[in-house]
């Protein structure tokens, strides 16, 4: 399993674009959405947990091409 995971942080760390990308989003994402909905500080407070979690998921969406596309190009996915 730490060998796993080590080729996993190698493979991470050599495409620093596709680790990167998802990060970027959610930072985005993070500082556009208050100025969406305005400066109500109150309102803020009440989504600020809920706009977090989303942009996570979202971000996740992002690298879940990564994740799948070795599998799907060799296959083994359709099995």
């Amino acid at each position: 399993m730490k060998a796993l995971l080590y080729k996993e942080y190698l493979l991470a760390v050599r495409n620093l674009h596709d680790l990167m990308q998802p990060l970027f989003f959610i930072l985005i994402l993070v500082v556009l959405f208050p100025m969406a909905i305005g400066i109500d500080e109150n309102l803020l407070q009440k989504v600020s947990s809920g706009i977090i979690w989303i942009a996570i998921l979202l971000s996740v969406l992002l690298a879940s091409e990564k994740f799948f596309k070795a599998d799907f190009e060799d296959g083994s996915l359709e099995q």
